[in-house]
């Protein structure tokens, strides 16, 4: 992205495409936000320059704990699922705070998701007819 790619592709894939993750999908935009933040760049100007505090704190202070700091640091990236501060190296609980977080969009946009009692058999049919021409190219024809 930093060297000027606009295309993200594979968003929520796992599995080398084989499997689509809700969870990874929200885990994966939480990484891509982080990207477009580094790509917005950093602002530069005399608030975030700061020059009153490097002078206060000086050469072997610690930035971190200022105030201005705090104030202005979680413009650069906010992300939901990885914690700054935090390890997160477990992959479970990192899988369970991303899934959390995508029942919980769909939980809030459930009434934007809804379908006709039509389409949705219609998708659960070729669910059917997918899931039996699989087998069928496995196995032979089963009946």
């Amino acid at each position: 992205m930093l060297a000027g790619a606009n295309i993200i592709y594979g968003g929520g894939i796992l599995d080398s495409g084989i499997v689509m993750s809700l969870g990874q999908l929200v885990a994966d935009a939480d990484i891509l936000h982080m990207y477009r933040k580094a790509q917005e760049g950093i602002p530069v100007n005399e608030i975030t320059m700061a020059m009153d505090v490097i002078r206060e704190v000086g050469i072997r202070g610690n930035f971190l704990e200022e105030e201005h700091t705090l104030e202005y640091y979680p413009e650069q990236t906010n992300p939901r699922i990885f914690q700054r501060g935090v390890a997160t190296a477990d992959a479970k609980e990192l899988k369970k705070l991303a899934d959390e977080r995508a029942r919980k969009i769909l939980a809030e946009h459930r009434d934007k998701l809804a379908v006709s009692k039509e389409v949705a058999d219609k998708i659960h049919q070729m669910v059917l007819e997918a899931e039996e021409k699989q087998l069928n190219l496995k196995y032979g024809k089963v009946d």
